[in-house]
């Protein structure tokens, strides 16, 4: 998917779809397919998703433990 304004590649992560492994593997496909070389990540505000900070930090968490980064 592409912004729309800037024409960037972009990946909405629904976490009530998948777990934070699944979401790492997402991340990381959207990295090779895309020619990644700086990641931005942005969310709800945790006043209104409190969950999302445990949610983004333990995929995160994931995504690095198991990927080299580049």
């Amino acid at each position: 998917l592409f912004c729309l304004q800037q024409k960037k590649p972009y990946l909405l992560i629904d976490a009530t779809e998948l777990s934070p492994i699944r979401a790492a593997e997402r991340i990381r496909k959207f990295i090779t397919n895309n020619n990644i070389k700086q990641l931005n990540i942005a969310g709800p505000r945790a006043s209104g998703e409190p969950l999302a900070y445990a949610y983004t930090l333990e995929t995160m968490t994931v995504f690095l433990q198991n990927h080299e980064l580049i």
